[in-house]
């Protein structure tokens, strides 16, 4: 009798024990209100992989970065160490469903969040969130092989004197980016040219450069990705080329180049003309009508009388692109022939 005796009393004491430390702990565990930032993630969460090579490709295409923070409120964290890590903001990748169109979803963020293992792993009950609902955009992916890199310098110009190695890279993009930029054989990725860059090429002639982006693509996510992150590059960014004007250069007086109206000129054009330009503006200039140069007259305005002649010389010359914006250029001629222009002033401006 006294052993059994004995027994129940530890049994007793025991169990007296471990209800009043259920109940200790349970007290601690309350509800606790804080934010959270989901990461929105495609299925196990991985991220997008540059180096697949096979099949298209889904991304959240909601921002770059792919997160939203919400309000959420919880039963079951032991404080105050789960509270703190709570109100601490904490990132929560909140795993959904793979697509099968671009079409916006919109996803019950409570129940989603249910079963989260962050919070399942710490007994914790969600029992409420704001927003409720997530609208997500996906994005399919399409990857390009081979497109060409071009130097260029933080103004876009391209870098006719710099090359890079590789001088190919393949492209993760959105497939209605590719259409829209004209497909495959229109996408030309820009090696950014920075001052540091450019202190190293002209130091040792070599350095590495960021890949910024796909030409024209814009910055709205989500935005390419490269199977590179830099390149190397060799060269001299400062060089540039002098080329001849094929047409001859159309002469006009005045501060715009629009026309010389109350002037005339002789001659009206100059043939001769170089001007010291990069290899992407000479291609516009050979490719297009209305991409020309034209040679500038500044007059003062005590040399605008009416009937005078004047003698002059050539200011300037510049580039006049098709939305009417001007460049100059530095210049020469050709076989020296005369700067001097004779102006016969018709009548005032």
């Amino acid at each position: 009798m006294n052993n059994a005796s004995s027994l129940a009393k530890i049994f007793a004491v025991v169990g007296l024990t471990v209800m009043v430390w259920i109940l200790a702990h349970q007290s601690t565990r309350t509800e606790v209100l804080g934010t959270v930032t989901l990461r929105l993630v495609l299925g196990d969460g991985q991220e997008l992989d540059p180096n697949q090579m096979t099949g298209a490709q889904w991304r959240v295409a909601n921002n770059e970065r792919n997160e939203q923070v919400i309000e959420i409120k919880v039963r079951g964290l032991a404080a105050p160490a789960g509270s703190r890590w709570l109100n601490g903001g904490p990132t929560v990748d909140l795993p959904l469903m793979e697509p099968t169109s671009s079409e916006p979803q919109d996803v019950d963020l409570e129940s989603a969040l249910e079963n989260n293992p962050e919070f399942s792993q710490r007994g914790v009950t969600v029992l409420s969130v704001e927003p409720q609902t997530a609208r997500v955009r996906f994005v399919e992916v399409v990857q390009v092989n081979d497109v060409r890199i071009q130097p260029v310098g933080t103004d876009g110009r391209a870098l006719a004197d710099v090359t890079t190695e590789p001088e190919q890279v393949d492209v993760w993009l959105p497939s209605s980016l590719l259409e829209s930029l004209g497909g495959v054989s229109a996408l030309v990725v820009e090696a950014e040219i920075g001052a540091r860059v450019r202190q190293e090429l002209a130091r040792s002639g070599t350095s590495t450069a960021r890949l910024r982006g796909l030409r024209n693509a814009g910055e709205l996510p989500p935005l390419p990705r490269f199977t590179l992150e830099e390149v190397e590059v060799q060269g001299n960014p400062t060089s540039s080329q002098w080329y001849t004007v094929p047409k001859p250069v159309q002469l006009h007086v005045a501060g715009s180049p629009e026309a010389s109206l109350g002037y005339e000129l002789t001659p009206p054009a100059i043939s001769g003309v170089m001007v010291e330009l990069n290899q992407e503006v000479r291609k516009e200039l050979e490719a297009l009508d209305n991409v020309v140069v034209l040679g500038i007259i500044h007059l003062r305005r005590d040399e605008r009388v009416p009937g005078t002649n004047i003698q002059h010389r050539i200011d300037q010359f510049v580039i006049r692109r098709a939305d009417g914006s001007v460049e100059p250029v530095r210049w020469k001629l050709q076989d020296a022939p005369s700067e001097l222009v004779q102006i016969r002033v018709l009548g005032s401006e």
